[in-house]
């Protein structure tokens, strides 16, 4: 005898069970960060230079920040940069599609392209922007 499959309705279960059961194949999944990708911010900062909240150079930071109306929770950031990756690691990692570089030059970052500081230049979908370090633009 072969077995027949049965339908029950869905409001039946509910009215029995209430909360208790869920639905394996509509469940949302959690995705936790793996290590390939951090955070889904889109802006990236490398700083040469080792800044902390409430130094004068992170309240700097903060006010270049502010004219672009962007926010220290906006931006995905790492301090003392030491050319310990490459740009497609680093755009990666974080997620990044804009890379400000404070301090630190396109070749640091094994970018193949140079340009100037201060001029926008896109490369392989990432917008990259350097500038010297904090200290020094904080003084001109």
């Amino acid at each position: 005898m072969a077995a027949e499959e049965q339908n029950i309705d869905i409001n039946t279960i509910r009215t029995l069970y209430g909360n208790m059961l869920y639905s394996i194949d509509k469940q949302e999944k959690k995705s936790e960060p793996g290590p390939e990708k951090i955070s889904q911010k889109k802006i990236l900062i490398l700083l040469r230079e080792h800044v902390l909240p409430g130094d004068p150079l992170y309240v700097f930071l903060q006010g270049i920040l502010g004219a672009c109306r962007l926010q220290m929770n906006d931006v995905n950031m790492v301090v003392s940069f030491r050319q310990n990756g490459d740009y497609q690691q680093l755009t990666s990692t974080y997620g990044a599609s804009f890379v400000m570089l404070f301090g630190i030059e396109a070749a640091d970052i094994k970018l193949p392209v140079f340009f100037p500081h201060y001029q926008v230049q896109g490369h392989d979908g990432v917008n990259y922007i350097s500038s010297p370090d904090l200290a020094v633009i904080e003084n001109d």
